[in-house]
């Protein structure tokens, strides 16, 4: 079972990869999900790498990197989201899962921004170390509910009580989300 490493073409590659992230990351990833986030970005087309099987050729695995535009000392920079890694079970062992991750890495590094980061979990956290890459922060996510109806209804039981204590509330995250820029946050 050994496997090749090789740069995606985004391309004739879609159906393969859309197939492979349907069945070990999302059910909901489709041919719509790959263009937007894959060709269709904001800040420019996606790089990725898969695994294939060397006897067969078939894909065991995807690592991607996605641009991202940051600011370093007031310059704007582009670097690279990693995301989308997934292998097949019979291939999940660490031997693998580096060999993935290292060609991500390292064609990542390679380009002039010369930076990326990722949100892992803890089983990637597992490459990572293996890597020599250790943790460098913690990311707190912060997110404003906009509509309530989905968390009332199940706490209290009642579909009709849900939805009128859900137009108030609903109502007042409005309200307090017209307040422009003067609650901005800058890193």
């Amino acid at each position: 079972m050994s496997l090749r490493i090789r740069r995606a073409v985004l391309e004739s590659d879609r159906a393969e990869m859309t197939e492979l992230f349907r069945r070990y990351l999302s059910p909901q990833a489709d041919s719509r999900r790959f263009d937007w986030l894959y060709r269709g970005g904001p800040h420019g087309v996606a790089r990725a790498w898969v695994a294939c099987e060397s006897a067969t050729g078939a894909m065991v695995g995807a690592a991607a990197a996605f641009p991202r535009k940051m600011y370093f000392g007031g310059v704007e920079r582009t670097g690279w989201v990693l995301g989308d890694f997934c292998l097949e079970q019979s291939y999940r062992s660490l031997g693998p899962a580096l060999q993935l991750q290292r060609a991500c890495l390292d064609a990542a590094g390679e380009a002039p921004s010369g930076f990326c980061y990722d949100f892992p979990s803890s089983r990637m956290m597992a490459v990572y170390n293996r890597l020599g890459i250790s943790q460098s922060g913690t990311l707190v996510r912060w997110a404003k509910p906009l509509r309530l109806e989905r968390h009332l209804q199940p706490r209290l039981r009642s579909r009709p009580l849900a939805r009128a204590l859900s137009a108030i509330g609903n109502a007042v995250l409005a309200y307090r989300g017209r307040s422009g820029d003067a609650h901005c946050c800058e890193l």
